[in-house]
């Protein structure tokens, strides 16, 4: 049974390795094929993430921009086919052409522990409730903007937000009558989990309503996310969307939100993009 254990573990391990995605399809018009390693094909959509081991066919009339992590990008037309490598497309037929780089993505690996991360896990022991209602709670923020926002009582007069480290130090806290709190510049570091309460406040006594937990984006993501944002154009609809897409990644689920929203609202064609906010808003359950 040990060995079956094992075995199990290390086909779980070897699918995760195989799965990490090294590229993005940044935009398409008309349609693509995508194929996996192990030959199963559908269509592809904008926003993609992409493997090794995949293939790609743009079929008549096409187009296709594929963005890599590694800063390389490439333009796919008409009845073309490529696959998918770790560093970049390699060319199978037709018409594929590499466009100037960019600078790289961020390095998503190290979101996967922050994924997993939750209150349970605390240095402080607090109970963990109302967290649905709580945002954010388990994903990721900027140190320097930070939003919390929680949904409010009509018979609560005020509330107190209380933010702590991991040592249980209290390093912020207020009393507000608004639904969202801005914590100012300097208060959070980058790269650290916080934990935050929400109190209510009321006749001279206070009663706890919940406790979530976040961290931050760490200082060299923070960094190459501003270089990589900073090549994109901000009007665009599809570059809005790719840094959606993104922040996402990298665990920042309220402006890869926003940025889709913005996205949606610029594009063209928005069924595919409002597919996809969608599904952040309502069918991933922030996870």
């Amino acid at each position: 049974m040990r060995r079956i254990a094992v075995l199990v573990v290390t086909i779980r391990l070897a699918a995760q390795v195989e799965a990490e995605p090294v590229a993005i399809i940044a935009g398409l018009s008309g349609s693509v094929a995508m194929t996996s390693a192990h030959g199963q094909t559908r269509d592809a959509r904008q926003l993609d993430w992409l493997v090794p081991g995949m293939s790609i066919h743009c079929r008549r009339g096409s187009h296709l921009l594929v963005d890599f992590a590694n800063g390389r990008r490439f333009e796919i037309d008409d009845d073309a086919r490529a696959a998918i490598t770790a560093s970049g497309l390699k060319r199978l037929s037709g018409s594929v052409r590499e466009l100037p780089q960019r600078p790289p993505m961020p390095k998503f690996p190290a979101i996967a522990e922050q994924e997993n991360t939750s209150a349970d896990s605390a240095a402080v022991v607090l109970r963990n409730i109302g967290v649905n209602s709580m945002h954010p709670s388990g994903y990721c923020t900027l140190a320097n903007n930070t939003v919390l926002s929680f949904a409010t009582d009509a018979s609560v007069k005020s509330y107190r937000v209380r933010v702590a480290d991991t040592s249980g130090t209290i390093i912020y806290q207020t009393n507000t009558t608004s639904h969202t709190i801005s914590i100012p510049p300097g208060i959070l570091q980058a790269g650290e989990q916080y934990y935050w309460q929400l109190h209510s406040v009321g006749d001279g006594s206070t009663r706890p309503i919940g406790m979530a937990s976040f961290t931050t984006l760490g200082v060299e993501d923070v960094t190459l996310r501003a270089q990589f944002a900073a090549s994109l154009s901000r009007v665009d609809s599809d570059s809005l969307a790719l840094l959606a897409a993104i922040d996402w990644k990298l665990g920042l689920r309220d402006q890869a939100r926003e940025e889709l929203h913005e996205a949606v609202r610029r594009s063209r064609q928005p069924e595919t993009l409002k597919l996809l906010l969608n599904h952040l808003e309502y069918g991933s359950n922030d996870k």
